[in-house]
């Protein structure tokens, strides 16, 4: 089954009554890509097609996203990346990042999941882009650290593209809305 299939299948909810998105918005279909990102097919899927275009941007230094919604992907394309470096066209190990919405009060607390410094190149991934507003706040999450966004790329577009491309990022989505 290709991805479309999965997502159609086992992963979207239509109903009368209305869900509120992440972003606020108002939908009658939820597209769980969370669930989506948890099925052996789906991320295999999802990992190989990201990694295509990774080979094509070549030059970054990591890849993260924000918790939950880029757990799976940034998980399994470490694994791809570490696992198969011929996959990537060169032999490197990447120490990739997560972003919780909000800091974290115990342990060692804050937002950051990994490490990110200065000047490191970054590509941003997550699951679903609504109206990119999440997203922005992540990417200003990340530029605080002196680092760059070379580019943003998620499963799902829901029409956010647009705001972040507006912002100056180039952004790739395997499906869109």
């Amino acid at each position: 089954m290709d991805l479309k299939g999965i997502i159609e299948k086992h992963c979207t909810v239509k109903s009368e009554q209305e869900f509120t998105l992440s972003s606020g918005i108002k939908s009658n279909y939820y597209i769980d890509c969370k669930k989506l990102c948890l099925m052996s097919e789906a991320l295999e899927i999802i990992v190989s097609i990201f990694k295509l275009k990774l080979q094509l941007i070549q030059h970054f230094d990591k890849i993260g996203g924000p918790s939950m919604g880029a757990d799976a992907i940034v998980g399994g394309l470490t694994y791809a990346i570490t696992q198969y470096p011929e996959w990537m066209g060169f032999n490197r190990k990447l120490n990739n990042f997560l972003i919780r919405p909000k800091p974290k009060e115990h342990g060692l607390t804050g937002r950051l999941i990994g490490e990110i410094n200065k000047g490191d190149r970054i590509v941003l991934i997550d699951d679903v882009i609504t109206t990119g507003k999440s997203l922005l706040d992540n990417i200003e999450f990340v530029e605080s650290f002196g680092a760059k966004i070379v580019h943003v790329m998620c499963v799902v577009d829901r029409g956010g593209h647009k705001f972040i491309e507006s912002k100056g990022y180039e952004c790739f989505s395997i499906l869109s809305l």
